[in-house]
């Protein structure tokens, strides 16, 4: 349910306060919207456009509250349906499904309701920007627009298992696995480590499942492996977007984005852990989000975007902060953890023994001990 929608007659993306403002309407004294008219909800109808997949039809939906305390549970929003009462938002929609595995608490910024000090930096930043004409309510919909395009050209349908992701990451770590191979001699040694001998075997003769890993890994960490998992068990049989196909621009967001970071002081906390969340798209959405709305205007031009950047920064005060209370939308998030999942995708198609790991570690094992078996026959 999104929280904006784009209003064709305005031209802007606007919540359902500031829409009822600009018609006219008070929210505040009619919350439930029971005095709404038909002919007002009919305009908003025709009028409203999904931010994203640009589907029409929109309806303003009133907040919900609780029956025991009153209290609003949920603030109004819009809802885009077909006929038959399901969403009609485009499959890869990030408004499709409710029930989306991607947190939308994550991938939209709300500039008007968070208060997080780096949120409230970029709200001004985008406030300043439109009001310098750097940017646009326009640009802004526009690189939404660009990207959800990109979507529909580079989609599949989810056939990673949680297995095959597994073990990726698993061999993931073998990247600089290295040691004397296996001799049958090297077992009569009393401490002889046969479990470690297997994996420098299994490391040799999958040393090109490995490499194809290597070739531009995104980088491990638990909450990547987690949310992977999660991701693929979701989506399975599902259409998805290969974001492999944004790996330029994603590069360039993220260079700009922890030069944006260091050099304006945005977080109090360790350089280093921001830059690395940013890295990981864990967190701080509402900093790559702006900064992929400079590269966008600047034909992801790097120099370019700082250059609009420094022009931004050093603009007086903006008259309306407003101007940028919009919802963000983070178009690289969790872009390592999709990237993996796309190169387990490539690696799969590659291996032909299966993706248990133990159990081909368990395999290889029994094979040296029957070559040390067999070598020790010969050798009496």
């Amino acid at each position: 349910m999104p929280k904006t929608a784009y209003s064709q007659r305005f031209k802007r993306e606007l919540d359902p306060e500031q829409l009822l403002s600009l018609l006219g309407y008070d929210l505040k004294s009619d919350p439930d919207l029971k005095n709404l008219s038909g002919e007002l909800r009919d305009e908003i109808h025709r009028d409203l456009l999904c931010p994203e997949c640009g589907v029409s039809g929109g309806v303003i939906v009133s907040r919900s509250k609780s029956t025991k305390s009153n209290k609003a549970l949920r603030q109004p929003h819009f809802r885009f349906l077909a006929g038959d009462n399901n969403s009609a938002h485009h499959p890869l929609c990030d408004h499709y499904d409710d029930s989306s595995i991607k947190s939308k608490k994550e991938q939209l910024i709300d500039f008007g309701n968070d208060r997080s000090f780096e949120t409230r930096i970029i709200r001004e930043l985008v406030a300043k920007g439109i009001e310098q004409k750097i940017i646009s309510q326009q640009t802004i919909r526009d690189m939404r627009q660009w990207f959800f395009d990109t979507k529909i050209r580079h989609q599949f349908t989810m056939d990673v298992s949680q297995d095959s992701l597994q073990w990726i990451f698993k061999i993931s770590g073998l990247f600089s696995h290295r040691g004397i191979p296996f001799k049958p001699i090297h077992a009569e040694l009393p401490n002889f480590d046969w479990r470690h001998a297997a994996i420098l075997q299994f490391v040799e003769e999958n040393r090109h499942l490995i490499n194809i890993v290597r070739d531009r890994w995104w980088g491990y960490d638990k909450k990547i492996e987690k949310r992977a998992l999660k991701f693929v068990e979701q989506t399975q049989g599902k259409t998805v977007f290969d974001v492999t196909k944004l790996e330029k621009q994603y590069k360039k967001t993220i260079e700009l984005a922890c030069f944006m970071v260091r050099n304006l002081r945005l977080f109090e906390r360790n350089q280093y852990f921001a830059e690395q969340d940013l890295r990981l798209g864990i967190t701080t959405g509402v900093v790559s989000a702006f900064v992929a709305l400079l590269l966008y205007i600047t034909d992801w031009d790097v120099d370019a975007a700082i250059s609009k950047l420094v022009a931004i920064v050093q603009a007086p005060t903006p008259t309306d902060m407003n101007a940028g209370n919009v919802i963000g939308l983070n178009p690289f998030h969790d872009f390592a953890v999709w990237a993996n999942i796309m190169k387990a995708r490539e690696v799969a198609q590659h291996s032909f023994n299966g993706f248990d790991y133990e159990a081909q570690i368990e395999t290889i094992e029994q094979r040296l001990k029957k070559q040390y078996d067999e070598w020790k026959t010969a050798k009496s």
